[in-house]
């Protein structure tokens, strides 16, 4: 069993640790992910002003054990930005995190697709979403 202070220290070292190169992104191809789903899957957004941000970028509270005993994140509000008409529409289905495996290979860590999708068509357009991590001891 990995006891709370260990989940705690798992989910504080993906958050904070360059070593692991997680970054966050978005995908604008429908696909439902499943426990199988890979990055080569997705089909990552190419509007003006897109890019993928760095986990150690963000400012992630310190882990705590939740109700549910699993260690908790609530992540700030993330924003990406349109920064100018896109020669074609990105229709954003959801958002992913990827990691640098131990031979430097990126990898899907997290992958979620949104209740509704978002349409970026125009500058100024936003995608604003708010990441909580979990873990759990099983």
């Amino acid at each position: 069993m990995i006891v709370e202070e260990g989940l705690n220290s798992m989910l504080r070292s993906l958050l904070r640790s360059s070593a692991l190169g997680g970054s966050i992104g978005l995908y604008v191809n429908d696909l439902d992910p499943g426990d199988d789903t890979i990055f080569t899957e997705l089909t990552e957004a190419t509007f003006p002003g897109y890019a993928q941000i760095l986990c150690t970028a963000i400012t992630w509270p310190d882990p705590t054990i939740n109700i549910t005993g699993e260690s908790e994140s609530d992540g700030p509000t993330i924003t990406w930005t349109c920064t100018s008409t896109p020669g074609s529409p990105d229709t954003v289905y959801g958002i992913f995190c990827t990691v640098l495996d131990e031979a430097s290979v990126v990898s899907l860590f997290l992958c979620y697709k949104f209740p509704d999708p978002i349409d970026i068509a125009g500058s100024g357009d936003q995608v604003m979403k708010k990441i909580n991590w979990f873990c759990d001891n099983y």
